[in-house]
């Protein structure tokens, strides 16, 4: 299970829930992603220095869709967010991202929200 607990506090934080939900896989799942996606992951979860390169926010979100079908293949994946209404906007992109490409995978979303606007991924 990956989870993360959104808050207030921390949506001006790029990617801060998509660190929560990364943290805890095992190395070996990330490194079995491309090259391109695994450096620009771990650069946007401030896990590896920044290169000369500039950062392609693509490899982002599909270094972190990459890591959810990498976790299906051993089993299902249970993706949990609370509050989702917090997520910063970087991490929102990436779980979307996902979540739209995703098909057949045995992972499943589990979200948690206040009263109020239905978020995107909901719908």
């Amino acid at each position: 299970m990956l989870s993360a607990r959104a808050s207030e506090a921390e949506v001006s934080l790029s990617f801060a829930s998509l660190a929560d939900l990364v943290d805890g896989i095992d190395a070996d799942v990330l490194a079995g992603l491309p090259a391109p996606q695994l450096n620009a992951l771990e650069v946007a979860l401030r896990r590896r220095e920044p290169d000369d390169a500039a950062l392609d926010p693509f490899a982002i979100l599909a270094g972190f869709l990459g890591t959810l079908r990498a976790l299906a293949e051993s089993g299902p994946v249970l993706v949990a967010i609370d509050d989702i209404q917090w997520l910063d906007p970087s991490s929102s992109e990436a779980i979307l991202f996902a979540a739209r490409r995703l098909s057949g995978e045995r992972i499943r979303f589990m979200i948690t929200r206040r009263t109020g606007r239905e978020s995107e991924l909901e719908r």
